[in-house]
């Protein structure tokens, strides 16, 4: 090969890979221009609250709820970590119940392996079992939070949701329970240790 068809060669993949990079650039703009991001003030309506709960964002975004109801208060909330975090929740879900592999493919089959070993789901529902009523109302509140956020943006919930197509469903209260085993279960860095 002469040097200037290897020149010529090396430009045509140089140019095909700013293509393709300036492709994907704009598909993300667009994605996250057609997203709307979380409403940081006025007002919104939220179906299921009893009385008018304020949500106000300090300088780093971090909400602050103001609700005259208990379950108001843990309505909002669950719509506020929806709107915010709604893709880690459902992350964590889908590791408590080792169902990785339906979104990432066999690259985490070892990883869904390992969490229903360990049993992560049922012991959540275990807990949910032998919840409260009173713990049992404020996981529901939460829950009807995160089902109203949901309802309110379907198709729209995540940029991980639309890039990689996964469908959403309904969050239940044993979906929280299962996060937060998966939480736990990230904190105990130490657990071969103490096995």
């Amino acid at each position: 090969m002469s040097f200037p068809t290897f020149v010529i060669i090396v430009l045509i993949i140089l140019l095909v890979l700013v293509l393709a990079g300036g492709a994907l650039f704009l598909y993300i703009y667009w994605w996250r221009m057609q997203r709307p991001a979380p409403k940081l003030d006025g007002k919104m309506s939220m179906p299921g609250l009893d009385r008018p709960v304020e949500v106000v964002r300090d300088k780093h975004g971090v909400p602050h709820i103001f609700a005259e109801t208990e379950a108001d208060l843990y309505r909002a909330l669950g719509f506020v970590h929806a709107q915010d975090r709604f893709w880690q929740m459902e992350q964590a879900r889908r590791t408590a119940q080792g169902r990785l592999a339906e979104i990432f493919g066999a690259a985490a089959l070892d990883a869904d392996r390992f969490c229903r070993i360990v049993g992560l789901w049922r012991a959540a529902e275990a807990d949910d079992g032998a919840l409260d009523d009173e713990t049992r109302a404020m996981l529901e509140w939460y829950t009807a939070g995160v089902n109203a956020y949901m309802a309110a943006h379907p198709g729209r919930l995540s940029a991980e949701h639309n890039l990689l197509r996964v469908p959403a469903e309904p969050w239940r209260v044993i979906d929280t329970l299962g996060a937060a085993k998966v939480l736990s279960w990230s904190q105990s860095g130490n657990w071969q240790a103490e096995l």
